[in-house]
């Protein structure tokens, strides 16, 4: 009696599963996107540790926050080579959230930081309303807080405590975003990457890169 034939890939037995590539090997992007004067370029040029020369008219721009107009620029993460950040257009009032959210082409972005300035205004919950059917993590971040608690302290005068005001920020920029479920909000200053949230904003975008399912 002639012996069975044992088809080839039931002899070898099943087959080993694929390993998923590690995050080192993947390339990623990061889009930061928000309103003209949110502070974008400037955010991102501290996250690529670079010292802004502060100079008259920088500082004016600043203090007027004044972003300045330009196309999609693209910038290195020193802390992470295979991450590339995307210095976005400034989104103008009157434009459409929607036709913003498709120009930065989200197709290919990993992950979005979406920057607002002192005051949470109508365009900056449009825009975050148009983000939320992408299924992509969003970090929103409160920029020029340094010039906020300014105010804040002179209004407030001997009664200004830093740690109360800024908790206190925080929670009312929550309140008026509809709820952030998981990140909240980051409140940093472009200036003083070291002080306020800027460490747990970077912490939030590097886990989120680290833990993209593959």
């Amino acid at each position: 009696m002639a012996e069975a034939e044992i088809p080839g890939d039931v002899a070898s037995g099943p087959a080993a599963p694929e390993t998923p590539p590690t995050p080192e090997s993947l390339h990623f992007t990061v889009a930061i996107i928000g309103p003209r004067g949110s502070g974008k370029t400037t955010l991102v040029r501290s996250l690529c540790n670079r010292t802004e020369q502060l100079s008259a008219s920088f500082l004016d721009s600043y203090f007027r926050g004044e972003d300045g107009e330009h196309g999609v620029q693209q910038h290195s993460y020193p802390p992470l080579p295979n991450v590339t950040l995307f210095d976005c257009p400034g989104y103008k009032p009157g434009d459409s959230a929607s036709g913003y959210i498709d120009s930065i082409k989200p197709d290919g972005v990993h992950c979005l930081v979406l920057t607002f300035g002192e005051t949470v205004t109508d365009a900056d919950l449009q825009l975050l309303g148009a983000t939320k059917h992408l299924g992509k993590p969003v970090c929103v971040v409160q920029t020029h807080i340094d010039l906020t608690l300014h105010t804040e302290k002179r209004q407030q005068g001997k009664g200004y405590w830093r740690g109360q005001t800024l908790t206190a920020l925080r929670g009312k920029a929550q309140e008026q975003l509809g709820g952030l479920p998981g990140s909240g909000v980051f409140l940093v200053s472009g200036l003083e990457p070291q002080n306020y949230d800027f460490p747990g904003m970077v912490d939030y975008i590097e886990k989120e890169i680290l833990q993209w399912k593959r």
